[in-house]
C-alpha cells in the first residue's frame, strides 16, 4: 500500500515487511514503504529472536502506545526459525495476529496522530496480505478501516488511508476492462474532488495517470488527466500545482499523434532552439537525462540510427532534464552527441514553462518521431522501433561501403 502516512509510518512499514517475507507475498506492497529490509541481510542465525529462552516474543504486552510500538518494532526484526515453507507458515500464524493485537492497543491507548498512523499502516498492511490471500473478512475490514479511523476522530488520516487503497483499485483495475477501469477513475476523481488537495491526492492522481498511460486506454487516459488536472491545479502547494501542469501536459503528449509539436528552449551553445528549421527533415525528439541509465543506453542505438540516416534527412534534439548544467555538458562532450541538446531546466521557473511540463513526461526515456511535415508520427519509437519507422518515411538505411581490401 502506498506510503502516505507520514513519518511515523514509515518506521513500521518493517513489521509488515516481515509478514510478507514469511509468508512469501508476491504482491505485498509494504516493501515499497520499507525499502530494502536490512535485518534480512543478516545472516540466519542472528534473524531469529534474541529473547531468552522461555519468553514468547509474540506475546503482545499491556501498555500506553508508546510500549505497543516497541513491541512491533522488535516484531519487525523476527524472522521464522528456517526458510522452508512450513516454518515461514507457522511464523506468519504468530506475527500477523500479534501486529494486529498490538495495533488494537495502541488505538484504545488514546494516541497521538503520529501513533495513530503507525497502528493505521500495521492494520492496512496485515489486512490486505490477508485479502490477496483469498480471506473475504479481512477484505471486508480492510475496505472499512477508513471509517473507522475517521469515527476515532482521525479523519485527514482515514482519508489518507481511503486514497491509499483507492490507488491500490487503480493498479488492480488495469488488467480489467475498459469499463471496470472507467468506474475506479471516476471513484478517484470524485474522492479527489470531495476534500483538499494534499500530498496524497496527488500520488493518487499521479498513480491514475501513470497506469492509464500504461493501460493504452488513451483517450480515458487524455479525459482522466484533464480533469484530474483541473481539481488540483489550484492547490496552494507550488509542488501539487505542477503536477497538475504535467498532467495536462500528459494528456497534451498523448493527443501528439497526427498533431504538431511545438518546442522552444536554449542549446547548451546558448543559441534558442531554431524548431521551425527542422522542417523537411525526420526529427527524433529525445527527452533524457544523464543519470537515466536507460537513456545511456538509448542514446548508443540512437547514434547508430543517426549514422545510418543523418544522410537522408534524419535529425535528433535532445531536451535533457538534468538540473547539473556542468554534469550534462561533461557527458555530451565524452560521449561527442552530434545534435543539439536543450537544458530544459532553464525554463523551469516560477511559471514552468519546461517542454517535460508542457508535454507532460514524467519518465525517462521518453522518444517522440516527427515527419517532414512537422507532424507526429509516433510517441513509442524505442529501440528497434526507430529504425522501422524512418524505414518508412526515409527509405532504408545507407550503407558505408568497406575500403578496398586490395583484392
Amino acid at each position: 500500500m502506498m506510503n502516505c502516512f507520514g513519518r511515523g509510518f514509515q518506521q513500521m512499514a518493517a513489521v509488515a515487511a516481515a509478514i510478507c517475507l514469511a509468508c512469501g507475498c508476491a504482491k505485498g506492497t509494504a516493501g515499497e514503504a520499507a525499502g530494502k529490509d536490512p535485518v534480512a541481510e543478516k545472516p540466519q542465525a542472528e534473524r531469529k529472536s534474541a529473547e531468552p529462552p522461555g519468553k514468547d516474543p509474540f506475546a503482545v504486552p499491556d501498555g500506553p502506545p508508546d510500549k505497543q510500538i516497541e513491541f512491533l518494532q522488535g516484531l519487525s526484526k523476527l524472522r521464522p526459525d528456517a526458510p522452508d515453507e512450513k516454518s515461514a507458515r507457522e511464523f506468519n500464524a504468530k506475527v500477523a495476529p500479534a501486529a494486529m493485537a498490538a495495533a488494537e492497543k495502541i488505538l484504545a491507548g488514546k494516541p497521538n496522530d503520529e501513533q495513530s498512523a503507525i497502528a493505521a499502516q500495521v492494520m492496512a498492511e496485515v489486512l490486505s496480505m490477508k485479502a490477496q490471500a483469498g480471506d473475504r473478512e479481512a477484505a471486508a475490514q480492510l475496505q472499512a478501516l477508513p471509517e473507522r479511523f475517521e469515527k476515532a476522530g482521525f479523519a485527514p488520516l482515514a482519508r489518507r488511508l481511503r486514497a491509499a487503497l483507492l490507488r491500490e483499485q487503480m493498479v488492480e483495475a488495469v488488467s480489467a476492462d475498459v469499463e471496470q477501469l472507467k468506474k475506479v477513475v471516476d471513484a478517484i476523481t470524485k474522492f479527489i474532488a470531495s476534500g483538499p488537495a494534499g500530498p496524497a491526492e496527488a500520488g493518487l492522481a499521479m498513480t491514475v495517470s501513470q497506469v492509464l498511460e500504461r493501460s493504452g486506454h488513451r483517450e480515458l487516459a487524455i479525459a482522466a488527466n484533464r480533469d484530474l488536472a483541473k481539481l488540483l491545479e489550484k492547490s496552494k502547494d507550488r509542488a501539487i500545482a505542477r503536477l497538475a501542469k504535467s498532467l495536462e501536459g500528459m494528456a497534451r503528449r498523448l493527443e501528439l499523434p497526427g498533431r504538431a509539436m511545438p518546442l522552444e528552449g536554449t542549446t547548451l551553445d546558448g543559441k534558442p532552439l531554431s524548431w521551425d528549421t527542422y522542417r523537411g527533415k525526420v526529427v527524433l525528439v529525445q527527452f533524457w537525462a544523464t543519470w537515466c541509465a536507460p537513456c545511456r543506453q538509448e542514446i548508443k542505438s540512437i547514434q547508430k540510427t543517426y549514422e545510418a540516416y543523418h544522410g537522408r534527412g534524419f535529425e535528433v534534439v535532445g531536451i535533457s532534464v538534468d538540473e547539473d548544467r556542468e554534469e550534462l555538458e561533461a557527458f555530451v562532450k565524452e560521449n561527442h552527441l552530434p545534435w543539439p541538446v536543450v537544458f530544459d531546466q532553464a525554463l523551469r521557473g516560477e511559471d514552468d514553462k519546461s517542454m517535460a511540463t508542457r508535454y507532460g513526461v514524467m519518465s525517462i526515456p521518453q522518444v517522440i518521431l516527427v515527419n517532414k511535415e512537422g507532424i507526429v508520427v509516433s510517441t513509442e519509437v524505442r529501440g528497434p522501433a526507430l529504425g522501422e519507422h524512418l524505414e518508412k518515411l526515409l527509405g532504408p538505411p545507407e550503407v558505408k561501403k568497406e575500403a578496398d581490401s586490395g583484392k
